[in-house]
């Protein structure tokens, strides 16, 4: 039992209970040799909370940490089995999923978006909720783990740019 509680705070952002940097990079690795050797394809998201820094000013850190629960509890209960969402850090996410075609990313990006609207917390007896800027991507011949997460987190940037709770993707034919 011991063991079990040490590998969880250790693997494990004491906030949310997502799966932290330390448990996705080793993934991230695995899914790449599942690409080599195997040729299964696998999607990165990379998603941002939209304004969390002003949300924070305006209600404060403990309702901020408190969306920050919420929206790792719907995350938890509105993904694949096979699916791997974790905190990245701060208000930053990414998730690790396995995709039969490239144009699943379409799909995953708007169930992501999906379940970010249905989290919020009551603050003052009124309901808050969050955007988010998400970027995505497939995996692609020639990839590191470095280069899909930083093209992930250019397609979020880009996200951002078109006026935030939006999704940039590749371009999927």
């Amino acid at each position: 039992m011991i063991i079990q509680n040490l590998y969880s705070l250790a693997y494990h952002d004491t906030l949310t209970g997502l799966p932290n940097r330390k448990f996705l990079d080793p993934l991230l690795k695995m899914r790449f040799s599942e690409y080599h050797r195997l040729h299964q394809l696998f999607a990165v998201l990379f998603a941002d909370i939209d304004h969390f820094h002003d949300f924070n000013g305006k209600y404060g850190h403990p309702a901020g940490d408190r969306m920050l629960k919420a929206f790792a509890h719907a995350a938890t209960h509105s993904i694949r089995s096979t699916d791997t969402l974790g905190r990245w850090g701060g208000e930053e996410f990414i998730g690790i999923y396995p995709i039969k075609n490239r144009s699943d990313i379409i799909h995953i990006a708007n169930r992501f978006q999906h379940m970010v609207e249905q989290a919020f917390i009551h603050h003052e007896s009124h309901p808050l909720h969050i955007t988010m800027s998400v970027g995505i991507t497939s995996v692609q011949e020639g990839d590191t783990p470095e280069s899909i997460i930083q093209r992930a987190d250019k397609y979020m940037y880009e996200a951002k740019n078109q006026g935030r709770n939006t999704i940039v993707h590749d371009r999927v034919e």
